[in-house]
């Protein structure tokens, strides 16, 4: 009774990591991500109530709430008390009330939405969303460098993958609205 059950419990894991690898075959690493990350989020976006676009401090992010460097150290000092989203501080945020203006920005972020690879390892995000439709809370962490999204809702979080396409309407959004972007690596160095 014991080993088939084991075989049985077996056959059922070998089949399901079977189907995964060739899912992430197929269709690459986000077909898997995004249906759990960001897929299922879209009407979330598009009806919500309260969409508010963030501008974020890429450089004041998690890793300095567990360092012993100093040089973290004195930053982590410097940002306290700042409005921090997901760990990383608010440059500044528009709610976005104009719904050409949501559209356009759902559009660019969906239209890169699975091309990225997420392969770089930096994830530092410059933008954030965060739409909120009744009870339903969706929050979006966006690096547009390595092409990431950490993806948190009410329940649950996840990531998804995008390439850099919709980083420049965000940007011109929130210029727009006077909302400083944080700094960006030197494409020179």
């Amino acid at each position: 009774m014991k080993k088939t059950f084991l075989r049985i419990s077996l056959l059922l894991l070998s089949t399901a990591l079977i189907s995964a690898a060739v899912v992430w075959f197929i269709f690459g690493p986000s077909a898997i991500i995004i249906n759990s990350g960001l897929t299922y989020q879209k009407p979330i976006l598009a009806n919500s109530q309260q969409f508010i676009l963030y501008s974020l401090d890429p450089s004041s992010g998690h890793e300095l709430i567990d360092s012993d460097d100093p040089d973290a150290k004195r930053k982590a000092e410097l940002i306290k008390g700042k409005e921090k989203f997901h760990g990383f501080v608010v440059l500044g945020k528009t709610n976005i009330t104009n719904p050409k203006v949501k559209a356009r920005l759902i559009s660019a972020l969906y239209n890169g939405v699975g091309k990225g690879d997420g392969g770089a390892f930096c994830f530092d995000p410059h933008h954030g969303i965060r739409v909120v439709n009744g009870n339903q809370k969706l929050d979006l962490v966006i690096c547009f460098e390595c092409g990431k999204i950490d993806v948190y809702t009410n329940f649950q979080s996840g990531e998804a993958y995008v390439d850099g396409s919709p980083q420049a309407i965000f940007d011109r959004v929130l210029t727009s609205a006077k909302i400083p972007l944080g700094e960006r690596p030197n494409a020179n160095n």
